[in-house]
């Protein structure tokens, strides 16, 4: 307990700059996990696939059930990858898999409006869409709000997941007519919209945050010391005087660097009446 409690704060991290100051540092962030969420395979889609039932109901012949029943598809395909996603978003980050996964469901959309009578095709390129669309989820760009946010965290993410309530709001409005006039032109519309919003998902997000690592502190090499916080001051080393605690001469190493502990090594104690030699 002691490790712990005689440590300074850490004044360098997210928690001290508040919450006006993480907004002006992660607008950048917050402004491509609102775009990328807002045209993500996690919203788009369900917000759009309703203004083309009639539109394709009358023009090929599918069934209703058949053309809802997409819904369901794309709802067990984001289930089944979101493990895998976030698996890929703690590897590689959220910029470079949210990007192509956006560009890929841009292209899916034109090739939706370049569909032909097969409903199995159909099927064929909408499960596609939300497959190689994956990483497009909130499931990614949260994660970005958390790395970067604090204090205003709980303010951020709604920011965030404000931009699905604003595509369901204006996209049908914009768009319903559009649709009712020539289908295929709708799809190339939300094709070319996700496509501009993976270019600004691209140019906003930053690439990788630090987080635990202050700013100028290098990456640390393979095989080295995993911490890579400024070295302690000789009096953050001594033994603390309100505690007799022999871990206490360790809090340094310990509270800077918990993920690989430097204890202190204690000689054994002899046993009452045991020598030296046998």
């Amino acid at each position: 307990m002691s490790a712990t409690l005689h440590d300074p704060p850490d004044r360098t991290g997210p928690a001290a700059l508040g919450s006006a100051g993480e907004i002006r540092r992660g607008w950048r962030a917050l402004t491509a996990a609102t775009v990328g969420i807002g045209t993500g395979v996690a919203v788009l889609p369900f917000y759009t696939n309703g203004l083309f039932i009639p539109e394709l109901e009358a023009e090929f012949g599918w069934s209703r059930s058949q053309l809802s029943s997409l819904q369901l598809v794309g709802s067990t395909i984001i289930v089944l990858t979101a493990p895998l996603v976030g698996a890929v978003i703690d590897r590689y980050g959220v910029r470079i898999p949210s990007t192509l996964s956006l560009l890929a469901l841009g292209a899916a959309y034109f090739l939706l409006a370049a569909g032909g009578p097969s409903f199995a095709g159909y099927l064929l390129v909408f499960a596609l869409m939300f497959l190689l669309a994956a990483a497009s989820t909130p499931v990614s760009f949260t994660r970005a709000v958390n790395e970067r946010f604090d204090r205003a965290r709980g303010l951020a993410l709604g920011v965030a997941l404000g931009g699905a309530g604003l595509v369901a709001f204006l996209v049908p409005q914009l768009l319903g007519a559009r649709i009712a006039e020539d289908w295929r032109s709708g799809y190339q519309v939300l094709g070319g919209a996700v496509l501009i919003g993976a270019v600004l998902v691209l140019a906003l997000m930053p690439r990788r945050h630090p987080r635990g690592r202050p700013s100028g502190c290098a990456r640390p090499s393979r095989g080295s010391h995993r911490c890579c916080a400024p070295p302690c001051s000789p009096a953050s080393r001594r033994p603390s005087s309100r505690s007799r605690s022999p871990w206490a001469g360790s809090r340094c190493t310990w509270s800077r660097c918990s993920a690989t502990p430097a204890w202190p090594r204690r000689r054994p104690r002899r046993r009452p009446g045991s020598s030296g030699s046998r």
